[in-house]
């Protein structure tokens, strides 16, 4: 997982052609205004419901024909288990993904003096790409 600090107005760019830049900065919400060529679907968020395995199958097969990738190519995962999180881990691995967990009292806690509207999680965002 690559993490990136923008401020507003500042944009990444994606493959040469997906713009993404920094809207706003609201409290604990960043909209951001994403740009693609015609025919690229710019979808943000996908809900699975609570060990919907079949639901979360199906959205990896849309995810890799979205992008035009093979159904063979590898697929990577990364997010933190709370307490019932280790089951996933262990579906997913033994599913052929490259699973990784992060586990946040592992972490070290960085206090830094911010603004009041830059979210409160940033230090461990940035701890998941070490």
């Amino acid at each position: 997982m690559l993490v990136l600090t923008r401020r507003i107005g500042e944009t990444i760019v994606i493959a040469g052609n997906i713009r993404v830049m920094v809207v706003a900065i609201k409290g604990g919400k960043v909209p951001l205004g994403i740009t693609a060529p015609a025919g690229i679907q710019a979808d943000c968020l996908r809900s699975i419901g609570p060990r919907d395995l079949d639901c979360l199958h199906k959205e990896i097969a849309k995810a890799k024909k979205r992008f035009g990738l093979p159904d063979d190519a590898p697929v990577f995962t990364c997010y933190e288990a709370g307490r019932d999180g280790f089951w996933l881990h262990r579906y997913l691995t033994a599913q052929g993904v490259h699973n990784s967990v992060v586990d946040s009292a592992s972490m070290q806690v960085i206090v830094v003096s911010c603004p009041a509207d830059i979210p409160s999680n940033v230090p461990i965002a940035e701890k998941v790409t070490e």
